[in-house]
């Protein structure tokens, strides 16, 4: 009876492993990724099939705070895997997997976001079955040229005084003056 009931067990527990849905790890070459406004921050990485039958890669998804989501742009990722699937403990090598572009203006800091793979053990699965935390890093641009000109004009002129004015002292115009 207890070699029964732990065939019984053992059966349903490997059923039960072989339903389960396989894991894609992604690794982000670069997670933090940073530029200014108008930029386009290109995150590459590899994704790797941890198990040991096909996982199908059907869809993507992103959860991005801050930025609109009009800013993403998934095609990278839908053409560097043409096949829609990996392999048993298969790899895509390195490939860019997404683009961010920042809007402009847009104001500086770190915006954080998950990218998300969806997918299975078939072609019309849409578990989640990989994510990886990014940040693009806005950085903002240092003012206009423009917004110094009072100052360039107040500094231009008290040089312009200055160097008008006769030299006191022992030293006139680079020589020495002698009394």
């Amino acid at each position: 009876m207890k070699t029964t009931c732990f065939s019984l067990l053992s059966g349903l527990t490997l059923g039960l492993g072989a339903m389960h849905a396989g894991t894609i790890d992604i690794s982000l070459q670069q997670p933090v990724l940073g530029g200014s406004p108008g930029s386009v921050l290109a995150f590459f990485g590899t994704l790797t099939n941890t198990s040991d039958s096909i996982i199908f890669l059907n869809a993507d998804d992103f959860n991005l705070s801050g930025l609109p989501p009009s800013s993403i742009d998934d095609s990278p990722f839908f053409a560097n895997t043409p096949s829609g699937f990996l392999g048993p403990v298969g790899s895509t090598g390195q490939i860019e997997l997404f683009d961010i572009t920042i809007p402009s203006p847009f104001a500086g800091g770190g915006y954080e976001g998950t990218f998300q793979i969806l997918g299975g053990a078939t072609a019309s699965d849409q578990t989640v079955i990989g994510s990886a935390d990014f940040t693009a890093q806005v950085t903002t641009a240092a003012p206009e040229p423009s917004s110094f000109w009072p100052l360039s004009a107040i500094a231009g002129l008290f040089f312009a005084i200055r160097g008008s004015r006769p030299a006191r002292g022992r030293y006139a115009r680079g020589r020495l003056l002698r009394r």
